[in-house]
């Protein structure tokens, strides 16, 4: 554990944790103080009663007479800098387990010089449907666009009816879009080209939309106030109109 004088110099930082059976990094965090003992400790946050994939690991690395091994991967750092560091290396360490995306990943995460021109250069998209927009990650391409949009999301249930599209969104830009035909918790028995099991979160089954649909979305960008939330979604549509203030600011925005 850290002293106080520590403490103090060190500020807010950006922490790894790593498995030290394969060197492999699988989370990374923002704290200050002696957040990063008690992460890599793997005292329980409020995720749920059900074991989070991070803690599952980090309680098999002690099982096997391990402990996770911590590093601080920069210091010194005030709250808004801080995020935008754990935001970059979440972005560099793509298979991690963090149950969010950095901090305004959507919006200026990693992204491919064609990507962010594709994005720069395209027209606003106009939402006809109610779609759930879900923020996909740069193994899109390992995965496969779908395999990546359809698992697994934190959802509130009383939406899901409503919705007539999945929308696969990476960097404001859309990817893709399929018709959810069955959400099933995230188990691997549900979904077993998972990388792990999320059951306290919803997959769908479905299949890609039809041409016309997808010819409304695909290659369009995200409107600037259409920022998806810090777990990666967003619904949007007839059903889910925006709250006025955000269509303000895209309004002044071209002023």
């Amino acid at each position: 554990m850290f002293r106080d004088e520590v403490i103090e110099q060190l500020g807010f930082y950006v922490y790894r944790l790593v498995d030290p059976r394969s060197g492999e990094t699988f989370y990374v965090g923002k704290g200050r103080g002696n957040r990063v003992f008690h992460h890599a400790a793997g005292e329980k946050s409020p995720e749920g009663s059900i074991l989070s994939p991070k803690l599952a690991l980090i309680a098999q690395i002690k099982t096997a007479g391990h402990e996770v091994d911590h590093h601080i991967h920069r210091h010194g750092m005030d709250e808004p800098t801080a995020y935008e560091v754990e935001a970059a290396l979440i972005d560099v360490y793509p298979s991690l387990l963090n149950s969010v995306a950095g901090h305004r990943s959507d919006l200026f995460g990693a992204a491919r010089t064609t990507d962010l021109v594709a994005r720069y250069q395209a027209e606003p998209a106009s939402w006809e449907h109610n779609c759930l927009l879900v923020g996909v990650r740069n193994t899109v391409d390992d995965r496969g666009t779908y395999e990546a949009a359809r698992f697994a999301w934190k959802l509130n249930r009383k939406h899901l009816p409503k919705l007539d599209l999945v929308v696969a969104v990476r960097g404001g830009l859309i990817l893709d879009a399929f018709r959810p035909n069955e959400w099933l918790p995230g188990t691997l028995e549900n979904f077993p080209n998972a990388p792990h099991a999320m059951p306290d979160r919803l997959g769908f089954v479905g299949e890609r939309a039809a041409p016309e649909l997808r010819n409304m979305y695909v290659g369009k960008r995200l409107p600037r106030w259409c920022k998806l939330s810090q777990a990666g979604i967003r619904y949007v549509g007839p059903a889910f109109p925006p709250k006025q203030q955000e269509v303000s600011d895209e309004i002044d925005a071209y002023l």
